[in-house]
C-alpha cells in the first residue's frame, strides 16, 4: 500500500502572506484491528522557516480504513494558515 499526493498542501503565511507547497512525507504512525480489518493512520510533520523568518509547523493525518479507503484526513498548524488541502490516493500493492 502506498500513499500517493497528486497534488500537494498549500499554505499562506500568517506574517507576509507568501504561499507556498508543503512537501509531506507520511509514515505509518499506528494500526488497529476493526470490524472490517485493520484501520491505519499516517502522520505527515513539516517544519518551515518561511522567507521572512516566521517559523511554520504542523501535522498531516490520513486515515485508512477499510483496506484501501481513505476514511479521513485531520490537521493541524502554527504561523500559517491552509490554501489548499493536499489531494491524497492510497493505492494497494500489487505483486506479480
Amino acid at each position: 500500500m502506498a500513499l500517493i499526493i497528486q497534488s500537494p498542501m498549500k499554505i499562506k503565511c500568517n506574517i507576509c502572506s507568501k504561499v507556498q507547497p508543503v512537501d509531506l512525507d507520511f509514515e505509518l504512525v499506528h494500526s488497529e484491528s476493526r470490524k472490517m480489518g485493520v484501520e491505519f493512520t499516517y502522520q505527515a510533520i513539516y517544519d518551515i522557516v518561511c522567507d521572512c523568518k516566521n517559523n511554520i509547523s504542523g501535522e498531516y493525518f490520513c486515515y485508512e480504513y477499510p483496506e484501501g479507503g481513505a476514511t479521513g484526513e485531520d490537521h493541524s498548524e502554527e504561523g500559517c494558515t491552509i490554501e489548499n488541502l493536499p489531494k491524497i490516493e492510497i493505492v494497494l500493492d500489487t505483486y506479480s
